[in-house]
């Protein structure tokens, strides 16, 4: 057995059919979980000193 991770940035409204052909290339799936998570962006800029970070980007942590 293998595990496989599929990430991307979700475009449109079917996250599914968008990673369609990464589950095509991996054939037959035991069982598969689809989780979509907000990227998050700030708004403000610099002016006080604080610093706030975007989301963390799309790759997985076993990537990294």
């Amino acid at each position: 057995m293998y595990v496989a991770i599929i990430s991307t940035i979700v475009e449109t409204n079917n996250p599914e059919k968008e990673i369609q052909p990464a589950l095509d290339l991996i054939g037959s799936v035991l069982e598969r979980f689809v989780t979509v998570s907000d990227l998050y962006v700030p708004v403000v800029d610099n002016k006080d000193g604080l610093w706030i970070s975007n989301s963390m980007d799309p790759t997985s942590h076993f990537e990294n």
